[in-house]
Parts: C-alpha cells; structure tokens; sequence
C-alpha cells in the first residue's frame, strides 16, 4: 500500500482543482464569497458548519475541489477564521454517491475543537 499523500493547508483563495485521495486539508477561511475559491460565490455561516445536512459546506468544499473520486477519502480540517470564534471543524470526506463532487451526503462532522484562537495547522493533523 502506498503511503498517503502529503497533507496541505489552504489559507487563500485560489483556483478550482482536482481533491487528492487520502489526504488532509486545512481550511483557514472565514466563510465568505471567494475566500476559498477565486471568483467563488459559496458561502458558509458558523451556523452552518455543525448544521444536521452539510449542504452549505459541501458547496463551499465542492466550488474549490472540482474532481472527486467514488469511494475516495478525505479529512478537511476547517479553521473558521471569523473574528471571535475559535473553533476548528473535523470533517470525514468519503465520496459515497459515485459522482465527482462533493455532496451533504459525503461528509461527517467527527469532531469540533475549541483552538483558543491559534488555528491549526498540518503539524496538528496526523492523517492515516
């Protein structure tokens, strides 16, 4: 079995482009239009990153990672960055509907982690 790929962090918006399998991500973004993705028009709220359906994180997510593969996993790691929060958002990615993107269906919130206002960062995350 190869090792996984490295894991990485995203603190600016960029552009669309394809989510590598067994992988980590960062998110340090606040959840505003095109501050994930360049030109992108998703939002998410505080609200919305521990809400029973994911449907405003999977589009957020899905505007900036483009390409999915069917049963490819992932753990996005999301520092909502608005001011005062402090809280960092543990998500399982698992593609399970067997198209491209990524859908409410496909994520799991696992975990909610108070930061103390220091966001965390690819040292913090052991991805295995």
């Amino acid at each position: 079995m190869d090792p996984p790929a490295p894991d990485h962090s995203i603190t600016a918006a960029g552009a669309q482009g394809a989510l590598a399998d067994d992988r980590s991500i960062i998110v340090s973004a606040n959840g505003t239009a095109a501050n994930l993705t360049t030109s992108g028009t998703a939002t998410v709220s505080t609200a919305d990153f521990t809400a029973g359906t994911l449907t405003a994180v999977a589009a957020y997510l899905t505007e900036r990672f483009t390409v999915i593969a069917t049963n490819q996993e992932n753990v996005v790691v999301f520092n909502d960055t608005t001011a005062g929060q402090n809280k960092s958002y543990v998500y399982d990615v698992n593609e399970v509907g067997g198209n491209t993107s990524i859908d409410a269906g496909d994520i799991t919130l696992v975990g909610v982690i108070d930061n103390g206002g220091t966001d965390l960062v690819n040292a913090n995350v052991d991805y295995a």
